[in-house]
């Protein structure tokens, strides 16, 4: 099946940005150090990486594949299901067409028939899983011979037939060279016992990131947080989503503590500027405030499949890594309590700054594409 003169690899996957920027980031690496690749993207209609894919110059396809998980209802995964020989069948031809040396399924829904059918055709697979507990795609291919990075130690009770590698999450070039840049400046304006005083009137710096559609839970509650207790001594930057930003303003009243945004573009320069960062915990938000040595605050998505989000905050939290307040506790009254105990407690937070910098394996990106690299 494999043509040694190709040099193509394919990666596969999507849905989410914590799946495409992953797989972005190892075809850029691969690009790098092989300038001769030929990149294969393959994604699903439904998701967000059509747009994405389509910006990059690389060949890109994508499948119509549906969701299959249990939140989604009956309806959808019997249709979702009606739909998979012909995703099969357009998977068997695009590897057919491209003869690949190899495949990345980096999770998502359309990574499930490509990587089953590479797998099928003898092509060598791997697959790159984020979360503590895998997706549907990854617990199924979890089952045949593929070779598995993950990011959390806990997943690997699913992958029984090649022994996993701990990675972490790839990340593009140049999130890798912000942090160096982030570090370095820090080192260099490192508060002395002498000069720790000067901090004590100035604000303490709050950026809350639902994503992007933006997390319901803080459009409905920080503004009644403001209402309640007012930003005496804080500074809250908001993330709403595009959709929901007008009705959000609605309603806040104007503060010069408060900065409400839509999307957050470039979102690396947001993070460097926070104290704190309270966020859900997909696998690309935490791999990002390990990679900037960030302290956060992790809200997960109760609705995420297999409610990896809340396996993800626990794992970090059992390392002391980060804080975790469970979206049905997230009530102004909590939220005050926990920001007040952060901000009166700085060496609480430096904690979980030096602990989230140590949590995650670095290096991802280059790990993967060395791998991949052998078969070129």
């Amino acid at each position: 099946m494999c043509d040694k003169k190709n040099k193509t690899i394919c990666l596969t996957g999507g849905g989410s940005g914590g799946h495409i920027y992953p797989a972005l980031a190892i075809a850029e690496e691969l690009s790098a150090i092989h300038p001769d690749v030929k990149i294969v993207l393959i994604g699903a209609k439904r998701g967000l990486e059509k747009t994405i894919f389509k910006k990059t110059s690389y060949k890109s396809y994508f499948l119509p594949v549906g969701q299959l998980h249990s939140s989604v209802g009956r309806l959808t995964q019997m249709w979702s299901l009606v739909k998979m020989p012909y995703c099969f069948l357009k998977s068997f031809f695009i590897l057919l067409k491209h003869r690949p040396l190899a495949v990345m399924g980096v999770g998502g829904y359309a990574s499930g028939p490509l990587c089953l059918t590479s797998v099928f055709l003898k092509i060598p697979t791997y697959v790159w899983e984020g979360n503590a507990t895998p997706g549907v795609t990854n617990k199924i291919l979890g089952r045949f011979k593929v070779l598995p990075f993950l990011v959390f130690k806990e997943a690997s009770k699913y992958f029984k037939k090649v022994e996993p590698i701990l990675t972490g999450v790839p990340v593009r070039k140049n999130l890798e060279e912000t942090s160096l840049k982030s570090k370095l400046l820090a080192e260099e304006t490192s508060l002395t016992s002498d000069t720790a005083p000067l901090l004590e009137n100035k604000r303490f710096r709050v950026l809350f990131v639902g994503g992007s559609q933006g997390a319901r839970i803080f459009n409905e509650t920080l503004p009644e947080y403001v209402k309640t207790f007012g930003l005496d001594g804080f500074h809250f930057t908001h993330q709403t989503g595009l959709k929901n930003f007008e009705s959000v303003m609605k309603n806040y009243s104007k503060s010069p503590n408060l900065d409400v945004l839509a999307y957050l573009d470039p979102i690396v320069d947001y993070y460097l500027k926070a104290d704190l960062i309270v966020s859900r915990s997909g696998a690309g938000a935490v791999n990002e405030f390990s990679l900037l040595s960030k302290a956060s605050v992790l809200v997960p998505f109760p609705k995420a499949s297999d409610n990896h989000q809340l396996k993800n905050a626990e794992s970090l939290v059992s390392k002391k890594s980060a804080l975790i307040i469970e979206e049905s506790d997230f009530t102004p009254l909590r939220l005050n309590a926990v920001l007040l105990k952060l901000k009166s407690q700085p060496e609480l937070i430096e904690e979980l700054e030096t602990n989230v910098s140590q949590s995650l394996k670095r290096g991802a990106r280059q790990e993967i594409a060395a791998h991949l690299a052998k078969h070129l």
